[in-house]
């Protein structure tokens, strides 16, 4: 066998068994169904990049994530400007900022997704809806590592047009760490570039998004605005999903105490602390604590709970101190928190 050939063969193989060790994504990994909760951080960006490939590891334990807000998931009937996305199945509610917040419309199916529009309510009933026409989809699942493909979304308001023009790609797969725990991930790689008319004004950027079957994103890293195409930037931002919460749907408190694992108390704690958890109806639970490498260190609840709250104790006698997570489930739900002991 020649040189070429062994060459050939040799880079068969690698492929072959990259595709073995690293993970595939669905729909369910991106954490964007309605009734999900997501807890952010953010903070500054310390150039942690890396360049694509296979089997790489990422450790961002130590990133500094000083600013937290939540934002959610939700079934777009009663909220703002709704009434003019007809064809939308899901929307993005952001944080309430300064008395304002923003809603993203989209149209969600098993496989893929896309912008619809977008509203912005800003207080006193005066809301602000914007239509999106785009081309493709943001994904199509499932994803696989080398994946590619380009999304390009046009609004118009005020006879303003703003068009935004998005590569993405799987760039890369592999282990990473993060203050939840360590993960199996793969590594979506966007190129983005926002073109605004009439002015011509053009803003590009890069950014990292990793992402871990049942959790979905874990990490973000964005480069900053509005002229860095730079793939190894030093500035930007940093951002961590430090908890997903699923069964959950603040428009309807009736609907919002189905499922539910309410903040520990006290929190930080030295040796035990309380967790309530809300059930609909009867059925198996299962509530173990994790460590920041995603061993399981404790078993707080495992068996057979009838409806209503329970009050469920943890004693952390046993364990140093530290950054844990606790993680209720039941075969229809799933919740999160973080903890914290100290002693």
């Amino acid at each position: 066998m020649t040189i070429r050939a062994w060459g050939v063969l040799l880079s068969v193989l690698l492929l072959t068994t990259a595709g073995i060790a690293q993970i595939t994504l669905t729909m369910d990994d991106f954490a964007i169904h309605p009734y999900t909760e997501l807890t952010r951080e953010i903070g500054p960006n310390d150039n942690q990049m890396t360049a694509g490939g296979p089997d790489q590891t990422w450790d961002f334990s130590a990133s500094p994530t000083p600013v937290t807000w939540t934002e959610a998931w939700d079934d777009p009937a009663g909220h703002a400007g709704a009434g003019e996305f007809p064809s939308a199945n899901n929307v993005w509610i952001g944080p309430l900022i300064q008395d304002q917040q923003q809603f993203r419309y989209f149209h969600t199916t098993a496989t893929t997704n896309h912008v619809v529009g977008a509203a912005y309510d800003l207080g006193g009933g005066n809301v602000i809806a914007v239509a999106t026409e785009s081309e493709g989809f943001l994904v199509t699942c499932p994803v696989y590592y080398l994946d590619a493909w380009d999304y390009v979304s046009t609004s118009i308001y005020n006879d303003e047009t703003t068009v935004d023009s998005s590569h993405y790609s799987i760039d890369a797969w592999g282990t990473l760490t993060d203050v939840n725990g360590t993960y199996d991930v793969l590594r979506m790689r966007r190129n983005n570039t926002t073109t605004t008319y009439p002015s011509g004004e053009i803003s590009v950027n890069v950014s990292y998004t990793w992402f871990a079957p049942d959790w979905g994103e874990i990490v973000t890293i964005k480069s900053g605005s509005p002229n860095d195409p730079d793939p190894l930037f030093n500035n930007g931002t940093f951002e961590r999903i430090s908890s997903v919460t699923t069964g959950v749907h603040e428009q309807d408190p009736q609907l919002a105490r189905s499922f539910e694992l309410l903040p520990a108390y006290p929190n930080p704690f030295n040796a035990a602390t309380t967790l309530n958890l809300s059930l609909p109806t009867p059925g198996t639970v299962h509530v173990a604590v994790f460590n920041t490498l995603g061993q399981q260190v404790a078993t707080v609840a495992d068996g057979v709970y009838t409806p209503g709250t329970h009050r469920l104790s943890f004693d952390a006698a046993g364990l140093s101190s530290g950054i844990y997570l606790v993680r209720a489930s039941t075969p229809n739900h799933v919740a999160t928190q973080r903890i914290t002991v100290l002693k």
